[in-house]
C-alpha cells in the first residue's frame, strides 16, 4: 500500500538566482526537510524551478502551503501529485541537480510544454508530463548514491 505521497511542481523564480544563491536555498531545504522528513530533488534551468518533493501526507501538506507562500517563486503548476509504495530520492533532503548539457534542450522543451497544462494550481495531472526531465534527475541521483557508497 503506498504511503509516500510524491509532488512534482514547476514555477518561475521571482529573479535570476546566482550559483551561490542556489546552493544556499538547497542547504537550508536540506536542514528544513531533514526535520520534517522531506526528501527530493530540485533543479533550475531558465529561471525556472523543478522539483520533486516526498514526505508523508501531514509534512507535504505543511512543505506545499510554505512553497505556495514563498515569495522567491511565483506561478506554480504541480503536475503531478502521487502516492508511492517507496520513496525515489531517499538520501537526498534537497538534491540540487545540475543539468548536463546535452540534456538541457529536452528539459527545455519539456518545462515549456509542462507551463503550459493548465493555469489552474489546482489541477493535478496524472503522469509526469515530463519523462525525460524526471528520468535525468533520476539518474543524476542514482549516480549520486553509487559516488556516495564508492566513497564510504
Amino acid at each position: 500500500m503506498p504511503t509516500i505521497r510524491q509532488v512534482i511542481y514547476i514555477s518561475k523564480a521571482a529573479y535570476e538566482f546566482s550559483a551561490s544563491e542556489l546552493q544556499e536555498l538547497a542547504a537550508v531545504a536540506a536542514r528544513n526537510n531533514t526535520l520534517e522528513g522531506i526528501t527530493g530533488a530540485l533543479l533550475f534551468i531558465d529561471n525556472c524551478f523543478i522539483q520533486v518533493i516526498e514526505g508523508d501526507e501531514r509534512a507535504m501538506s505543511h512543505m506545499l502551503t510554505k512553497l505556495k507562500a514563498d515569495p522567491r517563486h511565483h506561478d506554480i503548476r504541480i503536475i503531478a501529485d502521487q502516492l508511492e509504495e517507496s520513496r525515489h530520492f531517499s538520501d537526498w533532503s534537497m538534491g540540487l541537480i545540475s543539468t548536463p548539457d546535452e540534456d538541457r534542450p529536452k528539459v527545455t522543451r519539456e518545462l515549456r510544454a509542462a507551463s503550459e497544462i493548465t493555469s489552474d494550481e489546482n489541477a493535478f495531472a496524472t503522469n509526469m508530463p515530463m519523462p525525460h526531465t524526471a528520468a535525468m534527475m533520476q539518474r543524476l541521483y542514482e549516480t549520486d548514491s553509487i559516488l556516495q557508497q564508492a566513497r564510504s
